[in-house]
């Protein structure tokens, strides 16, 4: 369930290094592109509406995280687990949790691989774009199968 879908690939292969793809598509440029919600399609719809305790946070991190990683597991959810904490609050609402939750898993599922291909096309002589669709006119109301997205500007 949390292993990634998706990832730099060449003809449907994922590509596993650097050293085993250089860019050779020199006359098209690339749009590289993530959205802020990415891993919503994750979540039960139920999470999604009301928001979860630090505790289900920590049963879903250590789940992708024992099943992306082989070593160092503890230091990597503690690790994550601190990055995506607002420390700040000294209360934490079920909303914020699973706010925080989504944006973990999403950076680490989808974004971190597209940041990965920029990476590999910076090196290419054709032009390579990057882009986060994060608009706040915007709201996306989240439920398990679909992302709605409704403009809230008012008219």
């Amino acid at each position: 369930m949390y292993l990634n879908a998706w990832g730099p690939s060449v003809d449907g292969v994922v590509v596993l290094s650097e050293d085993e793809w250089q860019p050779t598509h020199e006359q098209y440029a690339v749009v590289l592109g993530v959205g802020t919600s990415e891993a919503a399609h994750l979540f039960p719809e139920e999470d999604l509406r009301a928001g979860f305790e630090a505790e289900r946070r920590d049963v879903l991190l250590r789940a992708y995280v024992r099943a992306a990683y082989s070593h160092h597991l503890a230091e990597i959810f503690y690790t994550v687990s601190n990055e995506y904490t607002e420390w700040d609050r000294t209360a934490l609402h079920p909303a914020n949790t699973r706010d925080a939750t989504l944006a973990a898993l999403s950076d680490a599922r989808y974004v971190a691989p597209v940041v990965a291909t920029a990476d590999l096309f910076a090196v290419a002589p054709s032009p390579a774009y990057f882009c986060v669709f994060d608009h706040p006119q915007v709201r996306i109301s989240l439920c398990r199968d679909h992302a709605y997205i409704t403009n809230t500007q008012s008219s």
